[in-house]
């Protein structure tokens, strides 16, 4: 592929997510407000499966080593369209090039901190994302990745922003448990205690999911270790269950069940969530 047909291609694909740079996606939206999220949810899945029935497989290389630049660009347009198909990649394995996979995910998890939301957010549904589609390689760079997570969650983050990295340490633990994240683990026991009483019913709700997860993959044969954070959670949790937000009150009965097991309940644990 020429330097002339790579830019045609790239061309293409601002073409085709030309919304991003229309409101309220502008630039200048300060770090503290909020995007819409419906928006958002309704952006096509459409540039990786466009890549995937267009471009030949020889070409597919050049075109996917121009998206990895492009994350790094001083164009906001072409850094969102790179954390946009990378957010999409990591579910069609065969367009991925694994030789570049560290270098993506490297990328990637120096937009955590972006205080572009837009951009952040597609950054961090990436970086989930390659739980299924990049295990091996998230294995390696996992401690920096949930290190960038936990630290952008203590700063001024969009709620979609938030919610999106609560979802990926989720995906985390349940693909590194306890055994694997070792300390970390307590830091994400630690930073879900820290937010129980958080005003948003949403973000609340995403910390019960989380704990949820933590209880669910915490080694039973040490459960002693997972107590003492139970112990902490309970009484917010119980409070919770008569929460008349309907997820938040679906969260707190999931944390609850995957957490009696812990304090002696045996039975208590459903099956998978």
């Amino acid at each position: 592929m020429t330097s002339s047909e790579e830019n045609k291609v790239f061309k293409e694909l601002v073409a085709l997510m030309d919304m991003l740079t229309s409101p309220p996606f502008e630039s200048n939206v300060p770090d503290n407000a909020l995007f819409d999220l419906q928006d958002i949810e309704k952006w096509p899945p459409a540039m990786s499966v466009y890549i995937k029935n267009t471009i030949t497989d020889e070409n597919r290389s050049k075109v996917i080593h121009h998206l990895l630049k492009a994350i790094t660009s001083p164009s906001r347009t072409s850094r969102i369209i790179g954390a946009i198909f990378f957010s999409e990649v990591f579910h069609h394995a065969e367009l991925l090039e694994k030789s570049l996979t560290m270098d993506i995910l490297r990328a990637l998890a120096e937009k955590i901190h972006s205080t572009d939301g837009v951009e952040a957010y597609f950054s961090i549904k990436a970086l989930g994302n390659a739980t299924k589609g990049a295990p091996r390689e998230v294995k390696i760079l996992k401690d920096i990745i949930i290190d960038s997570f936990l630290r952008r969650l203590r700063g001024r983050v969009q709620l979609e922003v938030f919610i999106e990295i609560l979802k990926a340490v989720s995906k985390y633990v349940r693909l590194l448990r306890r055994s694997t994240l070792g300390s970390i683990f307590d830091q994400i026991a630690s930073c879900c205690k820290d937010y129980l009483n958080h005003p948003h019913p949403l973000i609340q709700a995403g910390y019960f999911e989380l704990f949820a997860d933590l209880a669910q993959n915490y080694d039973k044969k040490i459960r002693r270790g997972f107590k003492k954070y139970v112990k902490e959670f309970l009484p917010e949790l119980l409070v919770k269950l008569h929460s008349k937000d309907p997820q938040l009150q679906a969260s707190a009965v999931a944390a609850l069940l995957h957490s009696l097991p812990h304090i002696g309940y045996q039975n208590a644990e459903p099956e998978g969530r």
